[in-house]
């Protein structure tokens, strides 16, 4: 099969059964490890490697007015000839690139002040920078100040505030792509990240706290074994029922609706970057009661981020096609020696009964409290096509139509969770980090 790209400001990583093929493109800017395939092969480049020697060390606030100017001089003259322009092309464009930079360091600075509100305002003004645009070069610059920065927001600051970090936090990490400096923002960020998850009693913070760790362990760990105490972590919040208080065993208070769906897209987000060796059917055992669980609940945008869960578990597994992993029931009933796989196997075919009912009455009835039509008629095309994946195993497809007229191509649940994640924390920037 021939894999097909376009050239965007991501490291796409493509993925055809077990084989994993790295694509890099001179205009790739990040390594995200997304599974998407694009429709124009034709202007797919040459390869190019980012040097660490590119990755400079920020110089810190007492040098930044001072060094402003000529900070943002090397900046330019390192990536303004691309071609050949004339020479008010150019300078037309060092003067956006000044301003740009100096407006930057303006917001940097105001997070410093002692003022509340100047420092939100600083902190919201570099978020919409980040947002709206790949803000690479002033990342490498600055990224020791701003993770210092975002992180004592995290730790010292006012819920508001302490969301917007945390959020930043993972536009950074989106900018900066798989690198050295991104594994040292999970270093000194994830302990905080997963406090906030864990314990805030403040419904945005703690569910930007929740995407943010899951973006920034998906972007920069390659430790398998770390992304699995993320995800373990992910998975205690999204499916606790303790009290108010946090239990003394998980440390987790009871999150709120809106919190645990936002931890179980994150889990089911961050399970896609685990091999799928790492993935057996012990996992699909020990999980789907609790989510079956789950489906009961009143608020259907948790069951439809349950069904999700679902969804990738039976992929990742290839529980689906049991042929495939050996776990036919035919098959092992006609061989004695394998009765305890046999017992497993039926125990799977009872919770996967179970599972498609319960979702079979979802479809069926009304909204969740408070649904709108429009919210309804969304909930029953979720547990429809969740259906016919569990049921049939057909994988849902979507076209995205991307601004520079590319069509990215969505067949798999990994590859619809992966897409789902980043439209929800990238929001109107999107299409830009797609470019």
């Amino acid at each position: 099969m021939d894999f097909m790209a376009v050239e965007i400001p991501l490291t796409v990583v493509y993925m055809q059964e077990d084989d994993t093929t790295l694509c890099d493109s001179a205009k790739f800017r990040h390594n995200c490890c997304f599974s998407w395939e694009f429709t124009d092969k034709s202007k797919l480049g040459g390869t190019t490697n980012y040097k660490s020697s590119y990755v400079g060390a920020d110089t810190g606030r007492s040098q930044r007015k001072s060094s402003r100017v000529s900070d943002s001089d090397d900046d330019i003259f390192s990536t303004s000839s691309i071609g050949e322009s004339s020479d008010l092309t150019v300078n037309q464009e060092v003067d956006e690139d000044l301003d740009k930079s100096a407006m930057l360091e303006s917001h940097l600075d105001a997070l410093y002040e002692k003022r509340s509100s100047t420092r939100e305002s600083g902190l919201n003004a570099i978020m919409k920078a980040f947002t709206s645009s790949v803000q690479l070069e002033f990342a490498v610059r600055r990224n020791e100040t701003l993770v210092h920065q975002y992180v004592s927001l995290i730790k010292h600051g006012s819920p508001s505030k302490a969301a917007l970090a945390a959020h930043a936090l993972g536009l950074l990490a989106v900018t900066l792509g798989a690198s050295k400096i991104t594994h040292q923002i999970i270093e000194e960020s994830s302990p905080h990240l997963g406090r906030v998850a864990k314990l805030s009693s403040d419904v945005a913070c703690r569910i930007s706290a929740l995407q943010s760790l899951a973006v920034v362990t998906f972007i920069g760990e390659a430790d398998v074994e770390r992304i699995e105490k993320t995800v373990d972590m992910l998975w205690q919040v999204g499916v606790h029922k303790g009290g108010s208080y946090a239990d003394q065993a998980s440390g987790i208070t009871n999150p709120p609706p809106e919190a645990r769906e936002a931890a179980l897209y994150s889990w089911s987000f961050l399970l896609t970057k685990i091999p799928r060796q790492k993935v057996d059917s012990f996992l699909v055992k020990q999980t789907l009661p609790v989510l079956l669980s789950f489906l009961n609940t009143d608020v259907r945008a948790v069951c439809i981020a349950v069904g999700e869960a679902i969804a990738i578990i039976f992929e990742t597994t290839g529980w689906i096609n049991m042929d495939e992993i050996g776990f036919s029931v035919n098959s092992i009933r006609s061989e004695s020696k394998k009765d305890n796989i046999a017992r497993s196997s039926l125990s799977m075919e009872a919770l996967t009964r179970r599972v498609i009912e319960q979702m079979r009455v979802l479809m069926a009835e009304a909204g969740g409290k408070g649904s709108s039509k429009k919210e309804l008629n969304s909930q029953r095309s979720s547990f429809r096509e969740l259906l016919a994946y569990i049921e049939d195993g057909i994988r849902p497809t979507t076209s995205v139509k991307l601004q520079n007229g590319d069509v990215l191509e969505i067949k798999t649940w990994s590859q619809r969770i992966q897409l789902n994640m980043f439209r929800r924390f990238l929001g109107g920037g999107f299409q830009k980090h797609m470019q």
